[in-house]
């Protein structure tokens, strides 16, 4: 059969086979039934024909019977027996006559009816004869008897032709028994022989209907069992027929795509756990790289900051020195010249002085130099980190994207699945656990993002922390750098006073000028030193909110 005709026109010819089957063992049947009643017919005919000849020839003898017992009975015998005779007489030729005139009424062969009409006049001769015979008898029994060889002759002559009616009636009987036994037989023969042909022949088209269904159908199955143990090599058979088996392939072919389909996405889902797992531990290393490179510059930027705070401690302590000494030497120069000398000591004291504040001055600012230039670096490390965290957000948004993919092929796979019905549950289990799986995905992803948030939020906070350090060392560095003006100012009027003690008293007025300079620039220096101090203890607090900040947002990223 071809393959491009569908299992229902199949199955519909071969039940219009057994259908024809049917009617032509059903035609053969009737057929035989209708020469069997045919037979039929005539056994009944040659029946009926024999009872009515029997009937006759019982009816032949009883009018014999009835003629001898008139003559027993004669003119001298009871009233009622004379009526009986009579009545009995009466009857017997009737039924006698109504058999003979049966047997003319069926359809018997010519030579039967033919017989049959020989045996009228001869039945006509002996009921007139009997009749005589009987009236003879009963009113004469001498003349009776003297006619009663006439009426045995009359008897005899419808006796023989009784008998050779009689044969023709048994004759026409078995020849029809025998037709029709001969004919049933024959029928019986015919009705099995086609009985057989039909059955070899429905046998021969279900065979072939079965054939052409169940081959390729566990050709399917087959197919369908490699597929549900993960052969995705497997072929499907069937793809290029017409009918539903053909369907049925392509079904399991959309199947076998689908599990295609989703290996590769289950293989790209592995790939991407393994690139975030990566990207994780990229994380955590950036992290601890963040940790030991923050936690270093902080160590810096606190020791620099606990430095110029010495600093400006020690700045502040030789001011007021120098201070003292500015008035002392202006008592000294109130005193006269005779103190020159107690002013020159005192003057290269502060000559000394001035000159370790400039040299602390020049560390200060340097320190204050590294401070920043420490700050500019955590700055730009945290800004890396940040233009990090917004790669990290672009891969989540991708790993979303791959999620609500995978989520669709599912739902792809699921509703494939239940078209298919009972062979689809094993693929519609697949679909279900990869839609889970790419529902926690998604969920992942979107953690992922709120954390990702957190950390732009913090590394933003971090930033602005940073910057804050950063202006209060670029502060700091403006102080250092006012400071060191006012040292180079004292440095320059060490000088003056030093020139002026050399050329001796005559200058006690011009000293006297000069020490008020000094005393003016030691309480400037003094002020500067005081905010130095300041500065540096704003420093220390920005420091201290900035290691916060940090761990903050190192254990912000831990929790990720």
């Amino acid at each position: 059969m071809s393959n491009r005709m569908s299992l229902k026109t199949r199955l519909l010819l071969a039940g219009l086979a057994a259908v024809a089957a049917i009617v032509v063992t059903a035609g053969v049947g009737l057929f035989g039934m209708s020469r069997s009643n045919s037979g039929l017919e005539t056994s009944i005919t040659s029946t009926t024909a024999v009872l009515h000849q029997k009937h006759a020839d019982m009816m032949h003898d009883a009018l014999r019977g009835d003629v001898l017992f008139a003559l027993v009975t004669g003119p001298d015998g009871d009233a009622a027996d004379r009526d009986s005779i009579r009545a009995d007489l009466a009857d017997h030729v009737a039924d006698f006559e109504q058999s003979i005139a049966a047997l003319q009424a069926l359809p018997l062969a010519p030579e039967i009816r033919n017989a049959v009409d020989e045996v009228v006049p001869a039945l006509e001769a002996y009921i007139v004869a009997a009749q005589e015979n009987v009236a003879l008898g009963l009113s004469d029994v001498t003349a009776g008897r003297e006619d009663f060889p006439h009426f045995m002759t009359a008897f005899t002559d419808l006796e023989e032709r009784m008998e050779t009616l009689g044969e023709l009636i048994e004759q026409f009987g078995n020849s029809a028994g025998s037709a029709a036994t001969a004919t049933n037989n024959r029928l019986i023969q015919v009705l099995l022989a086609v009985s057989a042909i039909a059955m070899i022949l429905l046998i021969i088209v279900n065979w072939l209907t079965a054939g052409g269904i169940s081959r390729p159908i566990l050709g399917m199955v087959d197919a369908m069992q490699r597929l549900a143990r993960g052969d995705q090599a497997v072929e499907i058979p069937g793809l290029q027929r017409g009918d539903e088996v053909g369907r049925m392939a392509e079904a399991v072919q959309v199947f076998k795509e689908n599990a295609i389909k989703t290996e590769e996405l289950k293989a790209a889902q592995s790939r991407d756990l393994a690139a975030r797992e990566e990207r994780t531990q990229r994380l955590e290393q950036l992290c601890r790289d963040f940790d030991r490179h923050v936690t270093a510059r902080l160590e810096s930027v606190i020791a620099a900051v606990a430095q110029v705070e010495g600093t400006a401690q020690s700045m502040s302590r030789v001011a007021e020195d120098t201070a003292a000494e500015a008035g002392q030497v202006n008592q000294a120069s109130e005193a006269a010249t005779g103190n020159v000398n107690a002013v020159a000591a005192a003057t290269e004291q502060l000559a000394a002085s001035i000159a370790e504040i400039g040299q602390q001055m020049g560390r200060s600012r340097e320190i204050a130099g590294q401070a920043s230039t420490q700050a500019s670096n955590t700055n730009a490390q945290i800004r890396q980190l940040a233009d990090a965290a917004q790669r990290i957000g672009a891969v989540v948004q991708l790993i979303t994207d791959i999620a609500s993919q995978t989520n669709l092929l599912a739902l792809n796979a699921t509703i494939e699945a239940a078209r298919a019905g009972e062979a689809g549950k094993g693929f519609a289990v697949v679909a279900s656990e990869v839609k889970n799986l790419a529902t926690q995905t998604g969920k992942a992803t979107d953690e992922i993002a709120q954390q990702i948030n957190g950390i732009q939020n913090e590394s933003g906070a971090a930033v602005a922390a940073i910057e804050s350090i950063a202006g209060t060392i670029d502060e700091i560095n403006q102080i250092t750098g006012g400071v060191a003006a006012a040292v180079e100012q004292q440095s320059a009027a060490t000088k003056e006073i030093a020139r002026s003690v050399e050329q001796a008293a005559g200058s006690n007025q011009e000293m006297s000028t000069r020490i008020t300079t000094v005393s003016r620039a030691a309480s400037e220096t003094g002020t500067a030193a005081g905010q130095l101090l300041e500065s540096s203890n704003a420093l220390s607090r920005d420091a201290q909110d900035l290691r916060q900040e940090v761990e903050q947002f190192l254990a912000t990223i831990r929790t990720i």
